[in-house]
């Protein structure tokens, strides 16, 4: 069957369309599907940000610091409507000024991040799995988080930073549960298929095979008969034979008894006996 060049391709992209598909799943849809949520928490991290801003107040006298002036009623509200874990606020030092986790007060002053791209005026997103570690060294827990820093800018100025944990654990599960789903479905539709070309092929091939074997055998006869069809001798035409002794004439002009010629123009030979006639004629005796 392997050998048949039509089958095999259909096996072979059959084949392919099984390793294919969990692996654009793995290395494209999957990639999106972060992205997607990065761009999205992202979004609502600096909406948030530009909402908490207009809260905090920069108190000259306390250099570095920032005050948060805001209902706690209204952070609990943000974090339960918008899937928030956290949301903490650092000084433009990258001091923790605020946190709605009390134990929770880690700067990110040393952090290159926080001076090379943050302190810049940039937002800083980053994905985090459970059990990894957020950009001042705590642990995320067992929660899938997208951390956030958003600059706190005024006229140009760096006043601030604003961290929001984003909690995609339940759209990251929603998407798994797709994901799997559509990579079962896949694998039972791609090995149905694979069966049914399988079946397909090995019928194709048999009725191929046989047809091959046919062709060989009447290409055999073929051979064979134009084999004995050379070794068939023919007389044909008009012959000169003699009216009174029944020679032959050749076409060489040599004249031959009508045994020998026959004999060398064709594949009878002869036997002698005697006609009834001929033997009373010979052979009176045997009356």
């Amino acid at each position: 069957m392997f050998k048949i060049k039509f089958l095999r391709n259909i096996l072979l992209t059959s084949l392919a369309v099984v390793i294919i598909f969990p692996l654009y799943n793995y290395f494209i849809a999957y990639p999106a599907f972060i992205d997607a949520l990065s761009d999205e928490a992202e979004d609502v991290s600096v909406r948030i940000s530009t909402h908490l801003s207009s809260a905090l107040k920069l108190k000259e006298k306390e250099l570095g610091k920032v005050q948060l002036a805001i209902n706690s009623d209204e952070i609990e509200t943000l974090k339960r409507d918008l899937n928030i874990i956290k949301i903490k606020v650092f000084s433009s030092s990258g001091d923790a000024v605020y946190s709605t986790d009390p134990n929770d007060m880690h700067g990110i002053s040393n952090r290159k991040e926080f001076n090379e791209i943050i302190a810049e005026g940039n937002v800083y997103t980053e994905i985090k799995e459970k059990g990894a570690h957020s950009l001042e060294g705590e642990s995320i827990g067992t929660a899938h988080i997208i951390e956030t820093y958003v600059p706190i800018m005024k006229a140009d100025r760096f006043l601030g930073v604003i961290e929001i944990y984003y909690d995609i654990s339940a759209a990251k599960a929603r998407f798994e549960k797709i994901r799997l789903q559509s990579i079962v479905l896949v694998i039972i539709m791609a090995s149905g298929l694979l069966s049914f070309v399988f079946a397909a092929s090995l019928k194709a091939s048999k009725i191929i095979v046989e047809r091959n074997q046919i062709a060989r055998e009447r290409e055999t006869l073929i051979l064979e008969l134009r084999k004995a069809l050379k070794k068939v001798k023919t007389l044909r035409g008009l012959l000169p034979i003699c009216s009174s002794c029944n020679k032959i004439r050749d076409k060489k002009g040599s004249w031959s008894n009508v045994d020998v010629y026959i004999s060398s123009h064709s594949e009878a030979e002869f036997t002698h006996g005697y006609c009834p006639e001929c033997e009373k004629k010979h052979f009176p005796q045997k009356d």
